[in-house]
């Protein structure tokens, strides 16, 4: 399991726990869920593309916060070479506590090595 993956494990468990969902919410879980998808065809690109037009700038609601946090786990390294020292930092100790603080489940000893 990968960022790819941890992310889209984390966007389902989101869309769980604040459900209802409103329909942009909804959209950029669904994004962030094919995450593996937009990494086999090697187009992260339209991944970034397809995220930015709709989220929004200011005033995000509680859930669109925790979504954009998700988001930056792997939007970090998107348009440079991959460090896995600086996303085991951020999801370690950002994401993971902001998760936890929401009542989110996240993967525990996730494996941040690859995409």
């Amino acid at each position: 399991m990968g960022v790819s993956e941890v992310t889209a494990d984390i966007a389902a468990a989101i869309a769980q726990v604040r459900a209802p969902l409103s329909a942009r919410e909804a959209y950029l879980l669904f994004i962030l869920r094919g995450m593996p998808l937009f990494r086999d065809i090697r187009r992260f690109d339209l991944m970034d593309h397809a995220y930015n037009q709709v989220a929004p700038d200011t005033e995000k609601s509680p859930t669109e916060q925790l979504i954009d946090a998700t988001y930056w786990l792997g939007a970090d390294c998107f348009y440079g070479a991959y460090s896995e020292t600086t996303t085991h930092d951020y999801y370690y100790n950002k994401l993971v506590p902001l998760l936890t603080k929401e009542g989110v489940p996240f993967p525990e000893s996730a494996d941040l090595s690859a995409w």
